[in-house]
């Protein structure tokens, strides 16, 4: 049963019968009677099928959500009892905020490779990366709300975000007192708790309030946007680590403290409970030079 279960979930993640075939090194006729020999068994259809199409039914989807579950857990106890005997190894796919990968994993990978010299790490880094959960990634680090519900994730914590200007700007165009003041104001995207660039999110008396604030440059790029404040082009929103340096030396100046709202930090993943060992290694890794950044 657990070979015919196998089939059903990469033919419904394929939604093709001849690539599911490909995908399991199998016949498609050989496909065709394993899924007819489980919808038998649990006495319903769960795929419908035409020449052209494949598609769920009503109980496919739901029995599509569950075994792939089970497949995962199966798989990671696997790797868990091979672990005992042999080493690491395989490829991890992870992503990762760009900012957080230069100035803290990027740093430190090497003392974890160290510890793993069998495995092969491949990591993607940038703003907005859970659609690379689709793609095979065995990991994203998120930083902001989750869009979609229906991600599986484990909250690390909340980091600390800061809006700031250089002295210039500020002696130009004067300080915001308020958040509805920087509608007056350059301000430079994009606030990454957001899939919309110029979308802030504040608190005011206990509650988030969002301006759709404007600005001349928008950038994903959190160094970017920390080298455009500091020659003075306007106002931004970024998390603190990434300003403290420039804060520290007077580059660059807080405003609105009582204002901002931290940011919420996710690791997201494909399974709902059941990580690889790989995958859970390199949580505790990530974890671990995340902590002091928490608040």
């Amino acid at each position: 049963m657990l070979e015919d279960i196998n089939v059903f979930s990469v033919i419904a993640k394929h939604q093709s019968f001849s690539k599911a075939a490909r995908e399991l090194e199998l016949s498609t006729p050989v496909v065709t009677r394993r899924l007819a020999r489980l919808e038998k068994l649990l006495g319903t259809r769960l795929l419908n099928r035409t020449t052209r199409n494949v598609t769920l039914t009503e109980a496919g989807s739901l029995f599509y959500l569950e075994v792939n579950d089970i497949l995962a857990a199966l798989e990671a106890t696997k790797e868990s009892v091979i672990s005992l005997t042999r080493k690491v190894t395989g490829t991890l796919k992870v992503g990762l905020p760009y900012a957080f990968n230069q100035c803290y994993v990027s740093k430190s990978l090497n003392n974890f490779l160290a510890q793993y010299p069998a495995l092969k790490i491949q990591i993607e880094s940038g703003s907005y990366l859970l659609g690379l959960l689709n793609s095979g990634f065995d990991l994203v680090i998120h930083c902001g709300n989750l869009p979609d519900s229906n991600y599986y994730f484990k909250k690390l914590g909340k980091m600390k975000r800061i809006i700031c200007a250089a002295p210039s700007y500020l002696e130009a165009f004067g300080t915001p007192q308020t958040p509805e003041d920087l509608l007056l104001h350059n301000c430079l995207g994009s606030d990454n708790s957001s899939s919309t660039p110029n979308l802030w999110t504040f608190q005011e008396n206990g509650k988030d309030k969002e301006i759709l604030v404007n600005g001349n440059v928008s950038s994903t790029n959190g160094f970017d946007l920390r080298t455009l404040a500091v020659n003075g082009v306007g106002i931004v929103y970024i998390a603190h680590y990434i300003a403290s340096n420039e804060i520290d030396s007077g580059r660059l100046i807080p405003v609105l403290e009582n204002h901002q709202k931290y940011l919420d930090v996710y690791a997201v993943y494909p399974s709902a409970k059941f990580l690889s060992k790989k995958t859970q290694l390199f949580l505790d890794f990530v974890t671990d030079l995340i902590k002091p950044l928490l608040v």
